[in-house]
């Protein structure tokens, strides 16, 4: 073969040479255009999915809210009570119950019974203090408390407490409620108790008629 029909031969294969990059070129372009509206298409499809699940949890809150607010509704109507009011009443309750039967010093104990007196208005011969939770004598020198709470080291402590709605009077609820408590002294004793609370609460949150017998030891 003459250098002329070489040369001939090299440019035709040059060609087609080029002729296939510019197909493989073309071929990875529209791979990527296609690539990019593939992803394209499935985030707006994912988009629409997501805005749907929104709107359908949405739908499912309000109506579960409906639901309760139907529910709450019919029991008023049966029964006279706002199963709403009762959840907040049980609120006010075990604030004041969990202080009066969590106690470690004299002094914390007084604390607490001043808090009814002070807070509540209980009379101090009235049932509540004059016997669930009495005065204790103590005697103080050089100021050092002699009581037979510090001098033994008993403490109190609230465990927790299943409230039972008794009466409706009006706006004025009257539960009755087992409170459970343990005690514990300084050398190591323990016990639990069970307590039974009585007491009214009006629609404003105020408690009042607290009383309180201890049931088992």
């Amino acid at each position: 073969m003459s250098r002329k029909e070489k040369f001939f031969d090299f440019m035709g294969m040059y060609k087609v040479f080029i002729i296939g990059v510019f197909i493989a070129f073309a071929f990875m372009a529209a791979m990527i255009a296609f690539n990019f509206s593939a992803q394209a298409s499935w985030q707006a499809s994912l988009a629409k999915q997501e805005a749907t699940i929104a709107d359908l949890a949405n739908q499912l809150s309000n109506a579960s809210d409906l639901n309760e607010g139907v529910r709450r509704q019919a029991v008023r109507m049966v029964t006279g009570t706002d199963t709403l009011r009762v959840a907040k009443d049980r609120v006010v309750a075990e604030d004041l119950i969990r202080q009066v039967t969590s106690w470690s010093t004299y002094d914390e104990y007084e604390a607490a019974r001043q808090l009814l007196t002070l807070d509540y208005g209980m009379k101090e011969d009235g049932q509540f203090l004059s016997r669930y939770m009495p005065f204790v004598l103590n005697t103080e020198l050089n100021g050092i408390n002699y009581n037979h709470i510090d001098t033994k080291g008993l403490n109190s402590l609230y465990e927790g407490m299943t409230q039972y709605l008794i009466n409706v009077d009006g706006n004025d609820y009257t539960y009755s409620t087992l409170v459970e408590w343990s005690a514990r002294n300084s050398v190591g004793s323990m016990g639990t108790a069970v307590s039974l609370f009585e007491y009214t609460i009006t629609v404003d949150g105020v408690l009042y008629n607290l009383s309180a017998f201890t049931l088992a030891r």
